[in-house]
């Protein structure tokens, strides 16, 4: 009971916190649309003789009290709602508060006359290219974990994984609920579970299944690969390169050239962290995506079962590793 309660307390709380940003959302665009419409603020302006003036990048303009009064109160009702804002996505984030997670749309019936559709492709396009450069950058360079030929089209798998993904009833002997993202030729697999102590229900620091299709004439070539999310892949190798960095300098600093006054500190420094910073952050990148895909293999076994299962996949692990098997399917080897 104090379990459910408990729960029921934090949903309202992430409710009104969404609530509170939503609300300063929505007050700052009303005053950039009406301060436009009106010429201006009055927190800028000024009263003269009686005159109230609206201050519009520099340019005074008259206005009668009424609007002059709604203009100051308005402006500092945004020095009130900002902060809370501020301080509403903080906790939001710092309790566990569900983050946005896009799905693509596996299945598209819009025509491609509507403006909405039209939007929508193009921001999946985007998503794509992005998620492209990404798979270029962190699994391309490796040998797949696993690999597998199904008999389908790559909209087919798509649409298969998109609606088994988030779906209790099909999920294959897991005991958490599973989370999918498809941009198009690439997409992720990560198991979900809630834990309100961490950022995002701990969704960040969990490893993901890593995926990319590939057409071919009798089927769908997918490459899976283990490893860390993105994001975190990106912030271990920010944070510790940084780290390892500054220390690295203030070592050199208050060892080797503190016997030697006559050298230029500063420059000294500033030419070493040119060569010592790329050296940290490249180590860290790679180790990053090494520990990620141990843990990954350790943790992500059965998610890799759940996409056999989904695909009803005809050809498992192969001899023949990345661009060979793809190129052997497609009859250019």
């Amino acid at each position: 009971m104090g379990c459910v309660l408990a729960k029921r307390i934090m949903k309202t709380f992430h409710e009104l916190c969404r609530g509170v940003a939503l609300i300063a959302l929505i007050n700052f665009f009303l005053f950039v649309i009406i301060a436009l419409t009106i010429g201006g603020d009055a927190v800028n302006g000024s009263i003269e003789n009686g005159h109230y003036y609206l201050n519009g990048h520099g340019k005074l303009i008259e206005v009668n009290y009424f609007i002059f009064m709604y203009s100051k109160i308005h402006t500092y009702s945004l020095f009130v709602t900002f902060p809370l804002a501020l301080l509403a996505s903080f906790l939001y984030w710092i309790t566990g508060g569900e983050m946005y997670r896009p799905k693509s749309q596996a299945v598209t019936n819009s025509p491609t006359t509507n403006i909405v559709a039209t939007i929508k492709s193009l921001l999946w396009k985007i998503a794509d290219l992005f998620a492209g450069v990404f798979w270029v950058i962190l699994d391309s360079w490796r040998k797949p974990d696993y690999e597998l030929f199904v008999r389908q089209s790559q909209q087919e798998c798509i649409e298969k994984l998109h609606f088994a993904t988030d779906d209790v009833p099909t999920l294959y002997n897991l005991e958490k609920p599973l989370w999918g993202y498809f941009s198009g030729t690439h997409f992720y697999i990560q198991k979900w579970s809630y834990n309100p102590l961490l950022r995002d229900g701990g969704a960040s620091i969990r490893p993901i299944l890593s995926g990319k299709f590939s057409s071919t004439p009798q089927g769908t070539y997918i490459r899976l690969w283990h490893r860390f999310t993105t994001f975190l892949v990106l912030f271990l190798t920010i944070w510790f390169g940084t780290v390892l960095s500054m220390l690295t300098l203030h070592f050199i600093s208050t060892t080797i050239y503190s016997s030697q006054p006559q050298v230029d500190l500063d420059s000294a420094l500033a030419r070493l962290a040119l060569i010592i910073a790329p050296i940290f952050y490249i180590s860290t990148f790679f180790i990053s995506i090494l520990i990620g895909s141990f843990v990954g293999k350790v943790n992500n076994f059965d998610i890799i079962e759940f996409v056999k299962e989904v695909l009803d996949h005809h050809h498992t692990s192969s001899q023949l590793m990345g661009f060979r098997l793809l190129r052997k399917l497609q009859g250019k080897d």
